[in-house]
């Protein structure tokens, strides 16, 4: 009886946790959207430009542009986690 409380409190415990990051992660992603909308359009800024190449006389060689989309995507990555989880400095844990 004793080990089935205790690991229902384990289970309950979990799940608050849970849902506290939850709460954490959306309430950091109200404060920075707009270092993500910006982040966002700087990646659409440097992806953008590649259909229009042609156009401008560029030719476009397609292992450069899947490179440059790889590249892209991988750089974006942590930047994306930088901005939602970065600390501002008001020391909130």
């Amino acid at each position: 009886m004793h080990l089935e409380a205790n690991l229902h409190q384990k289970h309950l415990s979990l799940i608050i946790d849970i849902k506290s990051k939850a709460m954490l992660l959306r309430s950091r992603l109200k404060e920075r959207w707009k270092l993500l909308l910006l982040l966002g359009a700087i990646w659409i800024l440097i992806i953008f430009p590649i259909p229009f190449l042609p156009a401008w006389g560029y030719p476009i060689d397609e292992t450069s542009l899947r490179a440059l989309i790889t590249i892209t995507v991988i750089v974006s990555i942590p930047f994306t986690l930088l901005a939602i989880f970065m600390n501002d400095g008001n020391g909130e844990r």
